[in-house]
């Protein structure tokens, strides 16, 4: 892994449960966001313990990597398919394991202050 590395801990992932939107659809796995974020304190020490394996190892489950992709028309010619953007539905867990692989590596980059080499960064993060 890269160096200085610190691992998701227990109490920062059960508050990224907290605040999950609970508004927000289902994924793949059906498990409601609502249910997720009221069960965080439940739900986090496991996570978090599958997150860092998954980080430490490198290997990101494979039940994770499944995602429904549905074309969604923009303008132009139908039949054109440059006209679609897909639009991606995956399970929740796989969407919060993003989002802190993410936040580490942002705060790794930050605390090194490399993001001001790679102009490219902001990019990739929308």
């Amino acid at each position: 892994m890269f160096p200085l590395y610190k691992a998701p801990n227990v109490i920062t992932v059960c508050k990224l449960l907290s605040d999950i939107n609970e508004r927000k659809a289902m994924g793949l796995d059906r498990t409601p966001c609502k249910l997720l974020k009221l069960a965080g304190d439940i739900v986090g020490p496991p996570q978090t313990s599958k997150f860092k394996s998954s980080i430490d190892t490198g290997i990101f489950p494979s039940e994770l990597k499944v995602a429904k992709v549905t074309p969604v028309f923009k303008k132009g010619a139908k039949s054109d398919l440059n006209n679609y953007r897909p639009i991606f539905v995956k399970s929740i867990i796989s969407k919060f394991c993003e989002n802190i692989i993410y936040q580490e590596l942002y705060d790794y980059f930050n605390e090194e202050q490399a993001l001001e080499q790679l102009p490219f960064w902001f990019s990739l993060a929308t």
